[in-house]
């Protein structure tokens, strides 16, 4: 398997949150299938009405930094993303090897949120004049 083969991953294992490295054919035969190629929700969090948290499983490793060592490349996949859409924090995004890292990366950033929107109006909503 080269690195354009092995950039597509499929979620396996006994509890089905291991990130696996696929051939192209394979993962293209799974969705001609129409199966779930994995890419899901982990974690889903809207600390403010105006702030979401997510966090998916991408089915692409985003470890670019290994991309010239291929064993360290498929050895450590990034192929677990959190995401901040709007707020302080809009678009802080990290990445993780694990379905456990992930969960725990996304409780961190969701504290992460509310102590940088602590006291801060939503936007486009004025604060009362009392």
């Amino acid at each position: 398997m080269d690195l354009i083969d092995g950039d597509h991953w499929l979620l396996g294992g006994k509890d089905g949150t291991e990130p696996i490295a696929v051939s192209f054919n394979t993962y293209l035969a799974v969705l001609s299938r129409g199966g779930d190629y994995g890419s899901k929700r982990v974690a889903f969090s809207q600390p403010y009405a105006h702030v979401e948290v997510s966090t998916v499983f991408t089915a692409h490793n985003h470890s670019f930094s290994f991309w010239a060592d291929k064993a360290r490349y498929f050895a450590h996949p990034l192929t677990f993303e959190t995401m901040v859409f709007g707020g302080r924090l809009d678009q802080l995004t990290r990445r993780y090897e694990t379905w456990e890292d992930a969960m725990a990366g996304h409780r961190r950033i969701v504290r992460a949120v509310l102590r940088a929107e602590r006291g801060t109006p939503a936007p486009n909503v004025r604060p009362s004049a009392n």
